[in-house]
């Protein structure tokens, strides 16, 4: 999963999403959805397309792409059949009228996912889980399938132990997927314990219990953590949880650890994986549709499962001897490729760039790198079987050239016979994209990386073949995405694939491009940058959804408090044509008068000026949305 935090939560004096490096999630009420909290004529049994669509234009106007919809008086869980059967209507109606007002905001039910009254793990009976999947597949299957994602909170509570909490985690999120596989999945967690009794009586969660809960959803394979917090209404004046008490920051740690300590060996895997299918296709492992020598066409295969992987590095053809063997670039100049398999100086190498265009450069030198002999001498081949070659050119930028694995890669990756075991790509002679596994990195100068083929029966197995003659010298790649891959080794020979483990020679490789760099390149191995990566891969996450903190206002206690008691149409009454007014504050009040106007020109009547902008003022929750305008009058 993507350790990302998608943050709703009220507490007094919280920074903004944006500065905590979290992405902001909207959650709308069902009081909201019905014409506001002091609205008389609210009626939850049944869907309100007015007050639906101006929620969610006002979604719109704030910029929104990830919303729940909090709509908790029709249960997934109900069990007599007339109602479950109204409910999941009133649901689907929602998401129609949601979808159809902002198709662009990605809508979800709060705790809609399955039937939380029972759970497999408290039944005897296999006629009682036959019956709760039923339940599921005719009432909730429908409302599932129509939403963007799936919403499930698992709020930690002092009635189960941690065993018991992740059986109930586990098994409802085991249950949605199998309804609606592939779907996103969040899951929901609390700063206080949930008793179902007073806010104020709600201990907090223990720093130990939050890090048990992530680090378990983690295991699940989660897509992302919602942090939800009540809103100040909940709590009586004053009491409202605060960013500062100990007991936030305490927890805030934990979170802020987890979230940093990112599971590399679950990237690497899905990076993999998650490309793989049952009953591949004839081709799928096939990374060329035409590769006809020496001119072309070249084209790469779209039905290639690593068809996205940048593999225009990788020379899989030369005009010397033993043609096939090629070379794998490790700067614009160097590549390296296996000393016992010999190649002339003199020889040609193609590259072919993403849209077919052969780039052809000559070999004018080669070095070997030598661990353990010195240079010149023949030696055991097993332990230098490196050698780097030098072109008379530097390749375009439509060529890739790989980086290695610097020699703390143990800090971050697990590599050894324990399972699972982090997949990895082999390109061979005959042009296909094969999946090994890892399986030793070694130690020690002269250690080699050693690889396994997939068990029988598994998804990798399917995208594994035999080594043949000629795959020698040809690059085992470890894959962190499509313009990521790092050297591990080059092929030395089969029994699982052995070959001399370029991390662990990064000097000797080094001197050899040295060596023969008549050309005074300067170029040295690159190295993959663990922490650079992850940098850049939280900040393209963190753009999804986050607004600036000009879209929001800070309002003063009062004025948060003043909101709830605006006045609005009544919900039944949609075509009243009576004024809607509210105070934003204290001290400025905003008249909106019935008109015929679009809600957006009403919008664009209010200045922000009437709200206050103290920064140090957080007590509006900025991830609750409460209406601030009364909706003019007149029906669609």
């Amino acid at each position: 999963m993507s350790r990302i935090i998608y943050d709703s939560m009220y507490l007094v004096g919280k920074p903004t999403s944006i500065e905590l490096g979290c992405i902001r999630f909207q959650a709308i009420y069902q009081w909201a959805l019905h014409g506001g909290a002091d609205n008389p004529d609210k009626d939850y049994t049944q869907p309100n397309e007015y007050w639906y669509r101006w929620n969610a234009r006002r979604m719109v106007d704030l910029g929104e792409t990830l919303v729940w919809l909090d709509l908790e008086s029709w249960p997934a869980s109900e069990t007599d059949p007339v109602l479950a059967e109204r409910y999941m209507q009133n649901k689907l109606t929602t998401i129609e009228i949601m979808n159809d007002e902002a198709p662009g905001i990605q809508w979800m039910f709060y705790n809609w996912s399955v039937s939380n009254r029972l759970i497999p793990s408290q039944w005897d009976t296999e006629e009682a889980r036959a019956a709760w999947e039923q339940h599921n597949e005719q009432y909730c299957l429908p409302v599932l399938s129509a939403q963007d994602a799936i919403f499930q909170d698992v709020y930690l509570t002092p009635w189960f132990s941690d065993t018991r909490w992740q059986e109930i985690a586990r098994e409802r999120m085991q249950e949605a997927l199998r309804l609606v596989p592939g779907k996103p999945f969040y899951s929901v967690l609390r700063f206080r314990m949930s008793h179902g009794g007073f806010v104020e009586d709600e201990p907090w969660v223990t720093p130990e219990k939050m890090r048990m809960a992530l680090d378990y959803l983690t295991s699940l394979g989660v897509d992302g953590i919602m942090l939800w917090s009540r809103p100040s209404g909940h709590y009586p004046p004053g009491e409202a949880p605060t960013w500062d008490a100990p007991e936030m920051q305490a927890l805030w740690a934990v979170i802020d650890e987890w979230r940093t300590a990112f599971d590399w060996d679950e990237l690497i895997t899905d990076t993999v994986d998650d490309r793989l299918v049952d009953e591949p296709g004839p081709t799928a492992k096939e990374i060329f549709s035409q590769y006809e020598l020496p001119a072309g066409p070249f084209e790469y295969n779209a039905d290639c499962w690593a068809d996205d992987f940048d593999l225009t590095g990788v020379s899989l053809y030369h005009t010397g001897g033993n043609a096939w063997s090629g070379g794998t670039l490790v700067s614009p100049r160097h590549m390296v490729f296996a000393y016992h398999l010999p190649v002339d100086v003199g020889s040609e190498f193609l590259f072919v760039a993403r849209d077919g265009t052969p780039v052809w450069r000559t070999m004018i030198a080669k070095q070997r790198a030598c661990c353990l002999e010195p240079p010149g001498y023949p030696g055991p081949q097993y332990w230098d079987d490196v050698m780097v070659g030098y072109l008379d050119a530097d390749v375009p930028e439509s060529i890739a050239h790989y980086k290695v694995l610097p020699v703390d890669f143990a800090d971050y990756l697990t590599i050894d016979l324990s399972f699972p075991r982090l997949p990895v790509l082999f390109t061979s002679r005959n042009r296909k994209a094969l999946v090994y596994e890892a399986v030793d990195a070694g130690t020690g100068v002269a250690a080699f990386f050693s690889t396994s083929q997939p068990g029988v029966g598994t998804l990798r197995y399917d995208y594994n073949e035999d080594f043949i003659s000629g795959d020698s010298g040809k690059p085992m790649l470890m894959v962190f995405d499509e313009d990521e891959l790092v050297v591990l080794n080059t092929l030395l020979f089969g029994a699982g694939g052995v070959g001399p483990f370029t991390t662990l020679r990064i000097d000797d490789i080094n001197d050899a491009m040295a060596a023969v760099d008549s050309g005074g390149t300067g170029y040295q191995l690159t190295l993959f940058d663990f922490e650079g990566f992850l940098d850049g891969l939280l900040e393209s996450s963190s753009s999804f959804s986050v607004l600036s903190t000009s879209s929001f206002s800070s309002l003063s206690t009062s004025s948060s408090s003043s909101l709830s008691s605006f006045s609005s149409p009544s919900s039944s009454s949609p075509s009243s044509s009576s004024p809607s007014s509210f105070s934003r504050s204290e001290s400025s009040q905003s008249q909106v008068s019935s008109s015929s106007s679009s809600i957006s020109s009403s919008l664009s009547s209010i200045s922000t000026s009437s709200v206050s902008s103290s920064s140090s003022s957080a007590s509006y929750n900025p991830s609750v949305y409460i209406p601030l305008l009364g909706a003019p009058g007149g029906s669609r």
